[in-house]
């Protein structure tokens, strides 16, 4: 490739001003640079030696060679442009760039972690401001495959669902089940109810991909630390409590689902009833009376939720009366296994669910009388002459009542 610069076009210049350091260079381009490149192109007799280099983009950059014999220079590109079309007015950024930015983002860190990096490396760095800048090109076309994969999954889920059977109200809209929780940036399980930035997600019962998904932030650095006010892309969406977050994006990722044509009937989560009471309360009233409006919505519990449930129950009885009288950790988790069980087999049957969880306290304690009947005979194996009970030590439970 023969470089349109001064020199080509004007005197020709020998001199010679090499750069200096590491860079990282496309191997690709690097090939069809040197097939086409051993000798000079315009001369057929001078060596290419190394010049200088030119149109320094962050890591990315032109290197110039010149021929020994007639002084013209040719260029070889380090790095492949990218461009996303979803992405409109913006220009084509350097490859590599968007790879070095997007890995430090990865693992947490910043422009300082990269700009140290590179030095450490002899490998001339990228300036903050372009950092920034490949930084939100990263940011916006994430946000739009997000966008676009999401879209798809839930007209998927919304297909799967009128293939079930789903009703389709007045307005066109397929009644939809989702999986529903949220999620805050901090460890904060039962305390610190704090945190500033809370998101959550809607998983399609059918599709089991995500089909909906909102992120609610309550700071902004450039409003919280600039003395003036100026124009900038606020991530700040909530002014609200940290608590409130979760009911609120349950309500977003439905009124979001309605715009492609699919109403959350049935909602699948913990035991949080706020989040149930705010979709009723916040969701519209569409198609007064026809039990179809958005605002009509039933509740579901999760199994994961109700479990861990039970067992915090269960460690708490153990920390606070039954620690000495025979429930230990592994007879939790023996108790625990059971519940779940219990509610698995008898995942269409409410009456042999209700059986079956009557029978893990007698269970546990060595009656196995309706143990038979329950879940076709695999509840347990006490029959069998080999069995043991799954319980700390091969024993039952047993309880002192005097200790009580």
């Amino acid at each position: 490739m023969i470089y349109e610069g001064p020199t080509a076009q004007g005197t020709r210049d020998y001199s010679f001003n090499p750069p200096s350091g590491n860079r990282i260079q496309s191997l690709e381009l690097l090939e069809k640079w040197t097939i086409s490149n051993t000798v000079c192109a315009s001369c057929k007799i001078g060596q290419l030696k190394l010049s200088k280099e030119a149109d320094i983009e962050g890591l990315a950059s032109k290197i110039l060679w010149r021929c020994s014999n007639c002084g013209i220079q040719s260029f070889c590109d380090t790095s492949n442009k990218v461009k996303f079309t979803g992405i409109k007015g913006e220009k084509p950024k350097a490859g590599i760039n968007l790879q070095a930015v997007g890995g430090t983002m990865m693992v947490g860190s910043t422009f300082r972690t990269l700009q140290g990096m590179m030095g450490t490396m002899d490998i001339p760095c990228m300036t903050n401001k372009t950092f920034n800048r490949n930084a939100k090109f990263i940011g916006d076309a994430s946000v739009n495959l997000a966008v676009e994969v999401l879209d798809a999954n839930a007209k998927l889920e919304g297909e799967l669902a009128r293939q079930n059977g789903a009703v389709v109200d007045s307005l066109g809209r397929t009644a939809i089940s989702v999986s529903y929780d949220g999620n805050w940036a901090k460890r904060s399980y039962k305390h610190s109810y704090n945190s500033l930035l809370g998101g959550g997600w809607m998983f399609g019962f059918y599709s089991q991909l995500p089909v909906a998904n909102f992120t609610l932030n309550k700071y902004c650095g450039l409003c919280a630390l600039a003395k003036k006010k100026r124009d900038h892309d606020c991530p700040k969406n909530w002014d609200k409590s940290a608590k409130a977050m979760e009911p609120e994006i349950a309500v977003k990722c439905s009124l979001l689902l309605s715009e492609l044509g699919l109403r959350v009937a049935v909602i699948i989560g913990d035991e949080d009833a706020t989040v149930l009471s705010k979709m009723i309360k916040r969701l519209p009233d569409d198609i007064p009376g026809s039990g179809h409006s958005l605002c009509n919505v039933e509740k579901l519990s999760d199994i994961n939720h109700i479990k861990k449930i039970f067992t915090g129950n269960l460690i708490a009885l153990w920390n606070n009366k039954w620690k000495h009288n025979g429930l230990t950790q592994k007879s939790i988790d023996h108790l625990a296994n059971n519940f779940g069980f219990a509610i698995k087999i008898n995942k269409d049957n409410l009456d042999g669910m209700e059986k079956a969880l009557n029978n893990l306290v007698p269970h546990s304690f060595g009656d196995h009388s309706n143990c038979s009947t329950i879940g076709n005979g695999t509840w347990c194996h006490a029959m069998d002459p080999k069995y043991k009970p799954q319980l700390s030590g091969g024993k039952y439970l047993g309880i002192n009542m005097e200790e009580l």
